[in-house]
């Protein structure tokens, strides 16, 4: 088939010539002693690609920009279902902030950086073409990414590669709307212990099915005066807990989360510290 053809065709020597030849609707290539042939249509028939948007193109950091996608991916949704779980918001201001954010209405995701980009810009990018242009950014190891918009249709040029992709048309929340504005129980945790603590829990949540990752593996965190306790329960081999010395402000609290919901936020943190900010009970 065609994905196994294109599979011999990348496993050819790369220090031979290559000859390519096409005629009646088979296309054969040599290289060395290799001889693959393939099924081919004429380049005719391809479909003429988007012309260039009118609008002046946005010139980013590539670094930057895959560094804050990384940020905000794990938020949005790998199903198919509600369309606005399953995009990243990009906004980026006339003064050259620009923002990215991403929610699959259980978990949120937003980080926000000053460029010197200055030709403001709103578009909301389907996750998978996310995904396309982080990788397009580090095959191609080039300094920046320029984003264009015409109508619906987004253009990315990274290096000697040019992706054209559609937005989604649709209004993304105000994120800041739905979290609570009043969150008094305040613990400040080094990244670097609760992380190390959560992949030792990880040991027996793996184990709660099987020996396959649950679906929600869930933890039990409480704030407690100078700690931070995390506990993982197994109907079978008890439970495991962590103490992390932390700085807890507001009185003690007990919930329950999701543990794989909350490592991947960590993971996509650089910072030193991680500051848990929790509302009530109710709605940590």
């Amino acid at each position: 088939d065609l994905e196994q053809a294109c599979a011999d065709l990348l496993a050819l020597p790369q220090s031979a010539d290559v000859r390519l030849s096409f005629e009646q609707s088979r296309l054969l290539i040599l290289c060395g002693k290799s001889r693959l042939e393939m099924p081919a249509e004429d380049g005719d028939r391809f479909p003429g690609m988007p012309a260039s948007p009118l609008a002046d193109p946005v010139k980013l950091d590539s670094a930057l920009f895959s560094d804050m996608l990384g940020k905000v991916l794990h938020a949005a949704s790998g199903e198919s279902g509600r369309a606005m779980s399953t995009v990243i918001h990009l906004r980026l201001e006339a003064h050259g902030r620009l923002t990215m954010e991403a929610t699959d209405s259980r978990r949120a995701a937003r980080v926000s950086r000053l460029t010197e980009a200055a030709s403001p810009m709103d578009v909301l990018l389907p996750k998978e073409l996310a995904i396309e242009l982080q990788s397009i950014i580090a095959s191609e190891g080039a300094e920046s990414i320029e984003l264009a918009m015409d109508r619906d249709t987004l253009r990315a040029s990274i290096g000697q590669s040019a992706l054209y992709g559609s937005s989604v048309s649709l209004s993304f929340p105000d994120m800041m709307k739905v979290i609570p504005p009043k969150r008094p129980i305040v613990a400040t945790v080094p990244r670097s212990d609760l992380a190390a603590a959560g992949k030792r829990l990880w040991l027996m949540l793996e184990n709660s099915v099987g020996g396959k990752t649950p679906r929600m593996p869930l933890v039990w965190l409480r704030l407690d005066g100078m700690l931070l306790s995390i506990e993982a329960r197994h109907d079978s081999l008890g439970s495991a807990s962590e103490d992390i010395p932390a700085v807890v402000e507001g009185g003690q609290m007990e919930i329950i989360l999701n543990w794989q919901s909350v490592e991947q936020a960590f993971s996509a943190m650089d910072g030193e510290e991680v500051r848990l900010e929790i509302a009530h009970e109710h709605r940590p």
